[in-house]
């Protein structure tokens, strides 16, 4: 099995292609000194789901009515190569990945390490303007696809009401809907954007119970477990440490 700095490696842009759809934070980064608030909000995850379609020669469409679902079509060949690490059998082999295969290792080589390489930041250090407490915890396998993955907590998102003035709560329509966060996108902390990847060791302390990913549950309302297709993430010790 490939080690994670060998997934996560970060990979250059090929000339022409910058990050200015994604660096939106106030002199190019807001600093966010406590790790457990870094969570991202579901219009930033939008948008990096957004810039690795494009950069793959397709296009993201995110529909908000009667349900939720993100689709994606390819709008044009040109689009760049990206390899990816794959279980072939009994061993792992590297490959080209389309859009839909995308995960989050993928997404870290070549859009969160050279994005924030600059700033030396996290990713949501890099969008934000403010810090960013978490409303969930997203427990998840990185090996997921990006695009599943953003699907699941859209589709969270619009069961639990977060984005929704009113609706239903305990078989009762209510106005306003209790978990209605006033208008603004829902946050959930997931690590691969709340840690600074450049200087991983010093995301990560001996005691458990004091890493951002425990501190961040704690100021969490809720934990969202986003199972993968595989259920790889009940095989992922973070994933057990989260769910205990």
């Amino acid at each position: 099995e490939p080690t994670l700095k060998q997934l996560m490696t970060a990979i250059a842009p090929p000339p022409g292609v910058h990050f200015a759809d994604l660096a939106s934070a106030p002199g190019g980064c807001f600093r966010i000194e406590d790790t457990a608030r870094r969570a991202i909000t579901l219009e930033q995850l939008e948008r990096i789901a957004r810039h690795v379609a494009t950069r793959l020669g397709g296009e993201l469409e995110v529909v908000k009515e009667k349900g939720i679902n993100a689709t994606w079509k390819q709008t044009r060949d040109a689009g760049e190569r990206w390899l990816g690490k794959r279980l072939r059998g009994d061993r792992f082999v590297q490959q080209a990945v389309s859009f839909s295969e995308v995960n989050l290792y993928e997404c870290n080589k070549y859009v969160i390490g050279p994005a924030t390489a600059a700033q030396c930041c996290s990713m949501v250090e890099l969008m934000a303007s403010e810090e960013q407490p978490p409303d969930y915890f997203a427990s998840h396998f990185p090996a997921e696809s990006v695009i599943e993955f953003l699907k699941c907590l859209l589709e969270h998102s619009w069961a639990r009401g977060l984005e929704s003035e009113e609706g239903y709560h305990n078989g009762e329509m209510m106005q306003p809907h209790p978990l209605y966060l006033g208008g603004r996108s829902p946050r959930y902390w997931v690590g691969a954007h709340a840690n600074n990847q450049h200087e991983l060791a010093s995301e990560i302390v001996d005691d458990l119970a004091q890493t951002s990913f425990a501190r961040a549950m704690q100021i969490a309302k809720g934990t969202v477990s986003v199972v993968d297709g595989s259920a790889g993430c009940f095989e992922r010790i973070w994933c057990v440490y989260e769910l205990y």
